[in-house]
């Protein structure tokens, strides 16, 4: 029964030292959609991706090292991102196509935080403030392709980046118990409604540009977070428990063979 116990609590030692902390940043309309998407292709110095102004709910923590488990409110929080330069944006293809973004450009999230989650904006939390000097929650740029789809359906389109290298919040990295400028990697989807508007043809093909509209709109995104390197005292407290209930295992076994 004792070895058996000491497995279990050996096992549950390295499912806690394999949890790395998540963040999910929620654009789930709670307050209503807003912002937009888009790639206007206007000039040669134009042929980026942008999203401007897009709303973000709350945030949802788990496995951190505090204040795990909870959704709580974002205050007046937005997302505002640049991608790459386009790397593809022809098609031929009556009813759908695809875009291509390079890596790079810049990804922020502003606004405000419910730390002690009474559900209301007050001195306990992470105050937004707007304009040039708005509170940053999470600051990076992209570091793989991104890709836009549009769908059979014409005006649903997906923006999908594998990858977002970016820093937290002080507050929040503190928050979640974890270090100051510590490194996440994100993954960041958004649905949202738009239109495909030609704008030229040349030897390549056909090429298309795409905005948000009156009649189409922002729909559902997630930016999941994922601390890319756990923390030093976690990993050494993972591997200090796991070794010592190992070694107690080994003991017991060694006791046991010598009755």
């Amino acid at each position: 029964m004792r070895l058996t116990k000491l497995a279990l609590f050996a096992g549950l030692a390295a499912g806690i030292g394999l949890a790395n902390p998540v963040i999910t940043f929620n654009s789930t309309a709670t307050n209503g959609h807003t912002g937009t998407i888009s790639y206007t292709a206007s000039g040669p110095n134009d042929k980026a991706a942008k999203g401007i102004g897009i709303d973000i709910d709350s945030l949802t923590s788990q496995n951190t090292y505090t204040a795990h488990n909870f959704t709580r409110a974002c205050f007046s929080c937005v997302l505002n991102f640049t991608t790459g330069n386009v790397t593809n944006d022809v098609s031929s293809n009556v009813n759908t196509a695809t875009w291509s973004f390079a890596s790079g450009g810049t990804f922020t999230i502003s606004g405000g935080y419910d730390l002690n989650g009474n559900g209301v904006l007050d001195a306990g939390d992470v105050q937004p403030t707007a304009g040039p000097n708005a509170t940053v929650l999470l600051t990076g740029t992209f570091n793989s392709p991104i890709t836009v789809t549009q769908s059979a359906l014409g005006v649903d389109f997906r923006f999908a980046a594998a990858t977002i290298i970016n820093t937290m919040n002080n507050q929040l990295d503190t928050y979640w118990g974890t270090a100051a400028n510590s490194v996440w990697n994100g993954v960041y989807k958004q649905d949202f409604g738009a239109q495909r508007i030609f704008y030229k043809a040349d030897a390549q093909g056909n090429h298309f540009k795409f905005n948000t509209g009156p009649i189409t709109g922002m729909r559902d995104g997630t930016t999941v977070d994922t601390l890319s390197v756990p923390e030093p005292f976690v990993t050494s407290l993972y591997t200090t428990l796991s070794t010592a209930l190992l070694g107690g295992i080994f003991f017991i076994r060694r006791k046991r063979q010598t009755l």
